[in-house]
């Protein structure tokens, strides 16, 4: 598995500017060797939020229109400080970000948490590096990340039809389709036939 230290990976200290916008936050952040990047924070649905992480300007990949869309005004967002955090709150949802150091989390609307960003998944044998990359992206820019904190007993299932174990715990799961109608060979390799970036755990945050 790729260890990442902090000479490879750029992922948030804390905040340096958090601006309200019109359905969500945008927020500067600082990593350890002193960038910035920015995080958009935007609630699409009363209990949906997008994530957009970039460096200096976005751009959509692939042309994917459900990153190009704009929201659509129809939800209510009130932005709040409280406590070195920085809170999103649609009624239904809540997402908290603590400015410093950087936290992430997101709340259902019984105020249990449904997704929280693991930020120290470290590997106290390998020199502390980091068994996975929290919220930010490698130097090259070409692998940017999200990373979340799972309980003991949950279970991940989802991402398309691959011959592996259902439990997806545990795996490196390559989005990348091979072989739309049948991917011959593939059994024990991980590759998918039919891909989808839905995913579902057993905790209640569904992607």
């Amino acid at each position: 598995m790729k260890a990442y230290n902090y000479d490879n990976a750029r992922f948030p200290e804390k905040i340096t500017i958090a601006e309200s916008r019109n359905q969500g936050l945008g927020l500067e952040v600082l990593d350890r060797q002193g960038g910035t990047f920015r995080i958009d924070l935007d609630a699409v649905q009363e209990q949906v939020l997008r994530i957009r992480l970039y460096r200096e300007t976005f751009a959509a990949p692939f042309g994917s229109s459900v990153c190009e869309k704009e929201v659509d005004g129809k939800v209510t967002a009130g932005i709040t400080r409280q406590d070195g955090r920085v809170i999103l709150d649609t009624g239904k949802m809540r997402v908290e970000v603590g400015e410093a150091p950087f936290t992430f989390c997101v709340y259902g609307k019984e105020a249990e948490p449904v997704y929280e960003e693991q930020m120290a998944d470290v590997d106290s044998v390998l020199e502390g590096f980091h068994r996975m990359m929290p919220m930010g992206y490698e130097e090259t820019g070409k692998i940017w990340n999200i990373c979340a904190r799972l309980r003991p007993d949950e279970h991940i299932w989802g991402l398309g039809e691959r011959f592996t174990e259902f439990d997806k715990r545990g795996q490196a799961i390559r989005m990348w389709k091979h072989g739309h109608q049948g991917c011959y060979g593939c059994s024990g390799t991980g590759r998918a036939y039919r891909s989808c970036h839905g995913v579902g755990e057993s905790g209640g945050s569904d992607q």
